[in-house]
């Protein structure tokens, strides 16, 4: 039985090419670890994520008061802060992992997050 040749104009070509590349890219987000960590290792750079409820604003957390959750250090202003987060954590975790939510949603890309910006 004969096989059927497959031509490809340049076009054609170029989106095949365009198609594998961002397969390709998928794994390595897909390995991106759940909760982002900046260059300080720490999530949400080290800002208190139950104060974004409690007082209503980014409070910078203390290292005296840090536990680790998910693979990421959190840090928390105070030792109530810590308690709470502990009872529930994924009450007080940011969503998308503390990545840009705006990269996500619109752009189904991970970014890094500010959480200043919240």
């Amino acid at each position: 039985m004969p096989t059927a040749a497959i031509r490809l104009d340049r076009r054609s070509l170029a989106a095949l090419f365009a198609g594998l590349a961002l397969i390709a890219a998928s794994p390595a987000q897909a390995a991106s670890p759940a909760i982002f960590t900046p260059r300080s290792g720490l999530a949400l750079d080290g800002y208190d994520t139950v104060a974004f409820f409690t007082q209503g604003q980014p409070m910078q957390g203390d290292a005296r008061f840090e536990t680790v959750w998910q693979g990421a250090r959190w840090r928390f202003a105070s030792q109530d802060h810590l308690d709470r987060f502990l009872v529930d954590p994924a009450r007080f975790a940011p969503q998308y992992g503390g990545y840009c939510a705006w990269a996500v949603g619109a752009r189904n890309a991970l970014a890094p997050g500010d959480a200043r910006h919240w």
